[in-house]
């Protein structure tokens, strides 16, 4: 859409696209890094295995919400910039809103079950954790 239309605005916009889309990849390789499996010897290190991919899970979660926040900020400002312009009806503006907000929905119902499931094995762990050894 840049390379036919050279407005700055359409500029910004695949920009913004593409930068999103940089991030997103980064953030998902980060956390296939830090969830990687290494080799496993002992149930202890399968613990240790699921405990670090929690704590990754969780911290792909938080990055996920902050980027889900800016995509939402910058499509809700650039669908009321295009209301207030005349670019789009008011009918197509609340079919785009609805949608942004189901598709964002989904993506906090996703993002909360994958939390709750990391802090159900971190919690698993640590009370694991504090069990005495038998001997």
């Amino acid at each position: 859409m840049a390379k036919r239309s050279h407005s700055l605005e359409i500029v910004l916009w695949a920009v913004c696209v593409w930068m999103t889309t940089l991030i997103a990849s980064y953030l998902a390789l980060e956390g296939w890094r830090k969830s990687r499996l290494d080799p496993i010897e002992s149930v202890a290190d399968y613990a240790r295995f699921h405990r670090k991919r929690a704590i990754a899970d969780q911290w792909m979660i938080r990055a996920s919400v902050v980027l889900l926040c800016v995509q939402d900020t910058i499509a809700c400002v650039w669908l009321t910039t295009d209301l207030f312009r005349v670019r789009i009806p008011l009918s197509r503006f609340g079919i785009a809103m609805a949608v942004l907000l189901v598709v964002s929905l989904l993506w906090v119902y996703l993002f909360r079950r994958m939390w709750r499931r990391a802090a159900v094995i971190l919690e698993t762990n640590v009370a694991e954790n504090d069990e005495p050894e038998a001997d």
